[in-house]
């Protein structure tokens, strides 16, 4: 019933399309031979010649403190993407949100959630793929609720430890000693003091935190503590600052000048001095006619010492012997703190004769045997 010549062309067609098959089969690009064996026969496809689709997402599932940033971040595979969408859902709603995400290099796109208040659902879709759903948890900070510091001073200032009732600039002087107590609502997780940024674990009993660090140096220090698996400052940034120890004052108050004495006789002598933390020790130093200087050592370990002292002029050579008229006793103070010392200007006193006789100025006028002119021959020389 049909002509040769009709069947003709359908059955080049045919062969054609059955060369084209069992070419496809044997010899066809990865896809097209895999898939062909795969649909006709059942092959298995090899694994490492199928790229899954898939979004990874991060961070993942986390718990975050109240308020924070958070960085939403996919990555894509198996396929090139054209845009990334960010599904969010805020706590307990039904209704999803969703925003675009900005691309990155090698198929990376990232997005920010600011503030975050309140628990978070997310997942992150790219064509018709989808990542897999994760939530974000929120946790409040703990609350400092009370805050005291205790400074114990080197034993060389001479001052008594001291408490301050609230967080403070820390000013004192290298090797204090500063206990710091922490009253929060909540117990700490992990407390950290943290100093010039590095952190030092506290001891946590129940609500109450506390720590200690020595001054060294100057900076500045928080408490924090681990919240969602974060170090996070609890208290807000305060300073460390060094105070000098400064060299000590001294000044002879009596006689305060040069003076004349007999070869017998005591010649009182008051010292003062101040220092801006503890005078350690003060003396005073002499000697007779340029000699070897000698020290008395007089009372100190105070912020401030006013001591008094006899010269014995009797005292200050052999028992043979005794100071003549015309000697000169040379004499200073000196005062140590902990590193430095200070020292008054050099007074003299002039042995003089036991008699003296006193006449009167001819030109008028009463005058004595000691005028200015014998004060100032005393200190030149």
């Amino acid at each position: 019933a049909v002509p040769p010549t009709r069947s003709l062309v359908p059955g080049a067609m045919g062969a054609a399309a059955l060369a084209a098959l069992v070419l496809m089969l044997v010899a066809g690009p990865a896809f097209w031979g895999f898939g062909s064996r795969h649909l006709w026969f059942g092959a298995e496809i090899p694994k490492e010649t199928v790229v899954a689709r898939n979004i990874a997402v991060s961070p993942g599932d986390i718990t975050v403190r109240k308020n924070q940033d958070v960085a939403i971040g996919a990555s894509v595979s198996g396929f090139s993407p054209g845009e990334g969408l960010v599904h969010v859902r805020f706590g307990d709603s039904n209704k999803w949100e969703r925003a675009p995400m900005k691309a990155g290099a090698d198929g990376k796109f990232e997005s920010t959630v600011f503030a975050l208040r309140e628990p978070l659902s997310y997942y992150v879709t790219s064509g018709n793929t989808r990542s897999a759903e994760h939530r974000i948890a929120i946790v409040d900070l703990p609350r400092i609720e009370k805050m005291r510091l205790t400074f114990t001073y080197p034993d060389w200032t001479g001052l008594e430890a001291e408490t301050v009732e609230s967080a403070q600039d820390i000013h004192v002087v290298a090797g204090t000693k500063v206990g710091i107590e922490v009253q929060t609502t909540t117990p700490l997780e992990s407390p950290k003091l943290m100093v010039n940024g590095e952190s030092w674990p506290m001891k946590a009993e129940g609500t109450r935190t506390t720590g200690m660090m020595m001054i060294k140096g100057g900076g500045t220090y928080r408490v924090g503590a681990l919240v969602a698996e974060e170090l996070v400052a609890l208290t807000d940034e305060h300073q460390i600052s060094l105070i000098a120890d400064e060299k000590p004052t001294i000044e002879v108050e009596k006689p305060g000048r040069d003076w004349y004495a007999n070869a017998v006789e005591e010649v009182p002598v008051r010292v003062r001095a101040v220092d801006d933390f503890r005078v350690q020790n003060v003396e005073v130093r002499y000697a007779v006619n340029g000699g070897e200087w000698k020290s008395t050592p007089l009372k100190g370990r105070a912020k401030e010492v006013k001591a008094d002292t006899l010269l014995s002029l009797e005292e200050m050579v052999g028992q043979a012997e005794r100071l003549s008229p015309g000697d000169i006793v040379s004499y200073y103070a000196v005062a140590k703190d902990r590193r430095q010392s200070a020292q008054t200007d050099l007074f003299l006193v002039q042995v003089m004769p036991f008699d003296r006789r006193f006449t009167q100025g001819q030109a008028g006028g009463g005058g004595g045997g000691m005028g200015g002119e014998q004060e100032n021959a005393i200190s030149q020389r």
